[in-house]
């Protein structure tokens, strides 16, 4: 049986340009399960959303696309260390490096995950803050 992602992947390449209501009536899945689906394969960046709401599938890389390949091979790898800001310098390299619209929208959404994750901060760093005071010391800081 497959999964509602692969669903999803697989009628959006037969049918691109679908918006999560139709994909839920020719899925026969309910939308909001569609829309919960749509996210995760938009975050991973296997399918992108254009201005008007509508849903396509990523373009895979082909023999063209070495160095894209490379760089984003790169970029996951730099991610899975939580190395965040690198991961988004390589995901803009990447995306300069092809001209298939379809990678690069994958390239932008991974490298906006990628800065939104670097600009997070964590609370303590070493016992040092590291720039979020949390409310229980800002009243000791307030004293």
């Amino acid at each position: 049986m497959m999964n509602i992602e692969a669903m999803i992947v697989t009628h959006l390449l037969a049918n691109p340009g679908q918006t999560t209501a139709q994909l839920a009536k020719s899925t026969d899945v309910r939308r909001i399960q569609v829309s919960k689906s749509i996210g995760i394969l938009t975050l991973i960046g296997d399918v992108f959303r254009d201005n008007q709401c509508r849903y396509f599938v990523s373009e895979p890389a082909s023999e063209g696309d070495d160095s894209f390949s490379l760089l984003s091979n790169k970029a996951y790898r730099l991610e899975e260390k939580k190395l965040w800001r690198r991961a988004a310098e390589v995901w803009l390299r990447a995306m300069d490096s092809t001209r298939k619209e379809g990678l690069r929208q994958k390239a932008v959404l991974r490298r906006t995950h990628c800065i939104v994750m670097g600009s997070v901060r964590c609370e303590r760093y070493a016992g040092i803050n590291s720039g979020r005071v949390s409310e229980s010391n800002l009243r000791e800081v307030i004293r």
